[in-house]
């Protein structure tokens, strides 16, 4: 929970997810690809196949 002071009369706007927070002399380019797939197949009643892919 979050307890704001009556002194407080509006919010900040919200950053750009775009902009690089860190200094320009550090050469940091932040990126981030997640990719996942899965598959589950019943070969019968009892018996099933489950495959994963995993990329980051």
């Amino acid at each position: 929970m979050v307890y704001a002071d009556s002194g407080l009369t509006a919010t900040p706007s919200v950053p750009d997810a775009k902009t690089n927070y860190a200094p320009s002399w550090a050469g940091s380019e932040p990126e981030t690809v997640f990719a996942m797939v899965k598959a589950d197949y019943a070969l019968n009643k009892k018996l099933d196949s489950e495959r994963r892919l995993r990329h980051q």
